[in-house]
């Protein structure tokens, strides 16, 4: 078999062949047919799908962009919330949400974003908000004096993220 280099990065065959079946292994035709070459060459790739972050809410001491979006599948959100403050962020559909920077309470469980962690150990990083609480809202208190907090949010699809109108468009 053979590799390929690009960018000093080593590619192995399987890279290239690991999405089709077994017996089309060494067939480049059949590897060849499963990029979708009209959506990989579209003029307006960028434009399509390039997200910069999108302001959802900003309140007293905190602000929540939009920072995933426009597609049917899966969105994200950043929550930052300023050392001291103390919000109640409510949103449209349940979510998994991960701490990555600061410490403070999410609801009634303490927060923080782990600076080292080994194997077995708890943290205090991960969270789901179901879809009830989601829309009732949660508390969220930033412990810090200095830091800010900051939670990212992962949602599914019907979250209520933006729509992005160049995803509608057919192919140029």
């Amino acid at each position: 078999m053979w590799e390929n280099v690009v960018n000093g990065e080593v590619f192995h065959y399987d890279a290239l062949s690991g999405y089709v079946p077994d017996a089309d292994k060494n067939n480049l035709d059949a590897i060849m047919d499963v990029a979708d070459w009209e959506l990989n060459t579209c003029t307006d790739y960028r434009e399509r799908f390039f997200r910069r972050p999108k302001l959802n809410e900003r309140g007293d001491g905190y602000a929540q962009n939009w920072i995933a979006y426009g597609n049917d599948y899966v969105g994200a959100k950043e929550l930052t919330v300023e050392p001291g403050a103390k919000v109640v962020v409510r949103d449209k559909a349940a979510y998994g949400c991960l701490v990555v920077q600061g410490r403070g309470t999410f609801g009634r469980f303490d927060c923080e974003s782990p600076t080292l962690l080994r194997y077995g150990q708890l943290s205090a990083d991960e969270f789901f908000v179901s879809h009830d609480l989601a829309q009732a809202g949660v508390e969220i208190k930033n412990a810090s004096k200095y830091e800010p907090l900051v939670i990212l949010k992962h949602f599914g699809p019907n979250c209520g993220m933006p729509e992005v109108e160049a995803m509608k468009r057919p192919f140029k």
